[in-house]
């Protein structure tokens, strides 16, 4: 598994990509993070104990990146859990540039079978991720392996 690095103006968010799991997503959102996208975005959504979601260029929700991938719900790792990483999208075989992070368990089985996961935060990123509100910022995002 690929790892990486969010950093945010909270600190710090450590985890791994689903490369076996996902590996077209996990390519997709590489290319987003290698060219610098994420850098400087917003959380605009925060659903308390839900989720929270970044990724768009307009920092409101209704934007992307120019190309899209298609869903891929059948790997080992499809299934939201806390600090799950998956791909929102406005219909199915969409998913751009947008991505959420799960806060727990409870409330997003309906994103098991129609929202790819392609990663997750550590757990040793809890505390920080426990900080994160809407109009909080992605300052970058690095691969550090992979």
């Amino acid at each position: 598994m690929s790892k990486f690095l969010i950093t945010t103006n909270k600190g710090e968010l450590h985890g791994e990509l689903y490369d076996e799991s996902a590996p077209q997503t996990v390519k997709h959102f590489l290319r987003l993070v290698n060219s610098g996208f994420y850098d400087d975005l917003e959380f605009f959504k925060y659903v308390p104990g839900v989720l929270m979601q970044t990724g768009c260029p307009k920092n409101d929700g209704t934007g992307s990146a120019d190309n899209y991938v298609k869903c891929e719900l059948s790997g080992d790792d499809q299934h939201h859990k806390y600090g799950t990483m998956g791909m929102a999208h406005a219909k199915r075989d969409h998913n751009g540039s947008q991505f959420y992070i799960c806060l727990s368990a409870d409330y997003v089985d309906e994103l098991d079978d129609n929202n790819t996961c392609f990663g997750k935060i550590s757990d040793e990123a809890r505390p920080v991720l426990s900080k994160l509100k809407k109009g909080d910022i992605i300052k970058n995002i690095e691969i550090i392996d992979g």
